[in-house]
């Protein structure tokens, strides 16, 4: 399908979506979004009333895609719960190798727009959060395993970011800081334990 024959309204939120995943919602001014997506500005103004919509617009597509990808890694993933789990962040992780991985749309989105705590695009990225939520802790159910604590009942969970979501930083509930080695002072200079002392 070529680009004239996109619906007008698809054509800005697809340009919108490039532009502000690649440099940022401040950065990106609605003339940009209008040529990028080859239409005036009139007309970009006919469809959303202001930036702010736009913006919300642009999250708002990437709500349903996103939660449906990690139905996916999670459906597809073999073993126990903790495997299928384990699976969306392991996912997370190759995705994150990409080199046009620029973060979570909604996280970035939230950073940009933490003094506007009332915008809509921070409400759809909570909302967005909460489906997230509700959807681990009805897969926890069906499982019949009870899920983490902080998944449970949380919606502090959904405001904090801890959740997965598009590409999230979220940390696996199994995973575990490696321990350090131990230092201690010895011949006024640090030193490993097992370390072979400096030859005299």
């Amino acid at each position: 399908m070529k680009s004239t024959e996109i619906p007008t309204r698809e054509r800005i939120v697809v340009a919108a979506s490039k532009l502000f995943y690649s440099e940022g919602i401040r950065a990106v001014s609605v003339d940009a979004v209008a040529e990028q997506a080859g239409l005036t500005k009139r007309t970009l103004y006919y469809h959303f009333a202001s930036k702010d919509d736009l913006v919300a617009a642009y999250l708002e597509a990437r709500d349903q895609p996103n939660l449906k990808l990690f139905q996916r890694w999670f459906a597809d993933a073999e073993g126990t719960l903790a495997d299928k789990v384990r699976s969306i962040f392991h996912n997370l992780a190759r995705s994150a190798r990409h080199p046009r991985w620029k973060g979570c749309g909604f996280l970035r989105t939230a950073a940009e727009l933490a003094n506007m705590p009332g915008h809509p695009a921070v409400k759809l990225g909570i909302a967005h959060k909460k489906r997230v939520e509700a959807w681990l802790a009805a897969s926890f159910e069906a499982e019949e395993s009870t899920p983490p604590r902080c998944w449970r009942g949380r919606s502090s969970c959904c405001s904090t970011v801890r959740l997965p979501s598009s590409c999230s930083t979220a940390i696996p509930p199994t995973w575990k800081p490696q321990a350090r080695p131990r230092q201690f002072w010895s011949r006024r200079r640090w030193r490993f334990p097992n370390s072979k002392p400096r030859p005299k």
